[in-house]
């Protein structure tokens, strides 16, 4: 019997993960730094969106999002991206979509190809 609630609780997880879709930005912007001159700093963040058809809205009339996880990385993107993997490993399981938004740089497109093949590209 507690074999049968653990797989419909299981089930009902899973179920949830459909209906959800984990949204990573990625972008860079360069920053002038008084000891190397101009140097790009990367940030990535990520987060769960609903795909079903409620919205939830502040007071204010704001769409609201809930929590997210962020990194940041001064310097090359080959760091940058062992961050956002790293950051990324716990929700890979997960039967939810996957959407990267971006600004269309190389290195984020052959990345994104290469470890997530199954993601949707934004721009």
């Amino acid at each position: 019997m507690r074999f049968l609630e653990e797989q419909q609780n299981i089930s009902a997880i899973q179920a949830g993960e459909e209906k959800s879709a984990l949204i990573v930005e990625v972008d860079g912007s360069m920053i002038f730094t008084r000891e190397e001159s101009w140097k790009e700093v990367k940030l990535g963040r990520i987060f769960k969106h609903s795909l079903e058809n409620k919205t939830d809205i502040s007071a204010d009339n704001q769409s609201v999002t809930g929590s997210s996880e962020y990194v940041s990385h001064l310097g090359g993107h080959l760091q940058f991206k062992e961050k956002m993997d790293k950051l990324l490993q716990p929700h890979k399981g997960r039967k939810s979509k996957l959407a990267f938004i971006n600004d269309g740089a190389i290195w984020i497109e052959n990345w994104v190809n290469t470890k997530y093949p199954q993601a949707v590209h934004n721009l």
